[in-house]
């Protein structure tokens, strides 16, 4: 498939590549910008993996407001933003000081901050299709709002708290059930509280420090769906483990997500923005779906081994001049 180019002259005076670019935030070791760009590669752009952590020190980026454009160099390599058609945010990292050394935190994190300036330039230029915005990351660190429009949406969730309020948590532990606790934002694992965390002395302390998404337990299997585009494909994660991320042992097979909630989730993936995204689910031994999260740039690495349908070909499906047909995945799973 061809792609109409033209040519681009750079700040420097050279003329650009005339390419069309794919830009996956991430790191170039990660098997999923790998197999992501094997697939983009395979369609009429060229992908380029930008780790962001980078842009403190050997990548850089210009913007030019008034001529509509600006320069992203990586690796040497210089293109312009009006040649890049679509960004894959699969890892972003926040960015650190070049200067690792400085001995004023303030002034650390002032850096920090115009790093991280500089990069939503390139987060909000009009000519890049996000997969998936930026606004829609930033939902992600928000749970529980996600969790309040899921049961708008129709979907079933479990009763949760969170809270920096030691008496307003010592009053929900005040239960029969089984409670997990997890951050506010995650990015760690979840832990089942004992006996002895219920008590006063545990929760005081624990939420000194910081608040806590406190929830009731679900007994039942976890069920995780892809979505890509229009299409839903799940996968059952048997484990007994609460966290089935620490649980090495844990085992992916095929699963059929009912209609219902197929239709329930691509409204709610729409609602947040997402073009793609992963649902968590805990399917109760009664036969419930209980919503958990949705994540909207989950691994998927494992999932493509141990089930044969290959996410990151349905990925790069989502590109402007590209389309991959269902029956096509399983040909392009990395092994």
């Amino acid at each position: 498939m061809a792609v109409h180019c033209r040519h681009y002259r750079l700040s420097n005076g050279r003329i650009a590549e005339s390419l069309m670019y794919v830009l996956i935030l991430g790191q170039p070791d990660d098997t999923r910008c790998q197999r992501l760009a094997d697939q983009i590669n395979l369609t009429s752009y060229q992908a380029v993996i930008f780790d962001t952590r980078t842009i403190a020190g050997s990548a850089s980026l210009s913007w030019y407001p008034h001529r509509h454009d600006g320069e992203l160099c990586i690796d040497d390599k210089t293109i312009l933003l009006s040649q890049v058609v679509a960004g894959y945010w699969l890892n972003y990292t926040p960015v650190s000081s070049a200067n690792g050394g400085l001995s004023n935190m303030a002034r650390e994190q002032l850096i920090s901050a115009e790093y991280t300036g500089l990069l939503y330039i390139l987060f909000r230029f009009p000519g890049i299709r996000w997969i998936n915005p930026a606004d829609a990351i930033i939902l992600h660190q928000c749970k529980g709002i996600q969790l309040y429009h899921a049961q708008q949406a129709g979907l079933n969730i479990p009763p949760t708290l969170i809270t920096n309020h030691f008496v307003a948590a010592s009053a929900f532990m005040h239960t029969d059930s089984a409670i997990i606790a997890k951050p506010v934002q995650g990015g760690a694992y979840t832990r089942l509280l004992s006996s002895a965390m219920k008590h006063e002395h545990y929760l005081k302390s624990r939420l000194s420090r910081c608040p806590a998404t406190f929830q009731q337990f679900i007994a039942g299997t976890n069920i995780r769906s892809y979505i890509v585009g229009e299409q839903i494909i799940s996968a059952e994660l048997r484990s007994n483990a609460v966290d089935f991320r620490l649980d090495e042992a844990t085992h992916m097979l095929p699963h059929s997500l009912p209609a219902a909630l197929h239709k329930k989730s691509l409204l709610l993936a729409r609602q947040f923005s997402l073009l793609w995204a992963a649902i968590d689910w805990r399917l109760t031994p009664e036969g419930r779906y209980i919503f958990l999260e949705i994540n909207p740039a989950p691994h998927f690495s494992r999932f493509e081994d141990e089930v044969g349908i290959s996410i990151s070909t349905l990925l790069a499906g989502l590109l402007p001049a590209n389309t991959c047909s269902f029956s096509d995945l399983t040909t392009h799973v990395k092994r």
